[in-house]
């Protein structure tokens, strides 16, 4: 049963969490139409139009850096999570080879974003 009990246990869970989020969306407040909601809101003034895509349709460099830079502290921290929980017993084979993964996964999001 100690095998069983985990993925019991997530199952219950997320029944319970889905429930309690069925249950409380009858507490939440009714939905107001305005012709204003999806505007945006620039200090008091009319917004000045979107300049946020390039003539080609794609966004400004900085965003897709911004995302790549966050995707590398990611891969980064998870990384080094799980570099330090490998049990002992396996040797370093195991570890060189997630080294080399992480490694060559960071190369992939360097080379990505310094290609522009």
């Amino acid at each position: 049963m100690a095998l069983l009990s985990l993925p019991l246990a997530l199952i219950v869970l997320t029944g319970f969490g889905v429930l309690a989020f069925k249950a409380s969306g009858g507490l939440s407040a009714r939905h107001v139409y305005e012709d204003q909601k999806q505007e945006a809101y620039f200090c008091g003034e009319k917004a000045p139009a979107p300049s946020s895509h390039a003539p080609s349709g794609r966004l400004h460099p900085e965003y897709r850096r911004f995302f790549a830079t966050a995707f590398l502290f990611t891969i980064m921290e998870l990384g080094a999570l799980l570099l330090g929980t490998i049990p002992r017993e396996h040797g370093p084979g195991l570890s060189l080879i997630f080294a080399a993964l992480m490694l060559f996964s960071v190369g992939v999001v360097l080379v990505e974003v310094f290609r522009e």
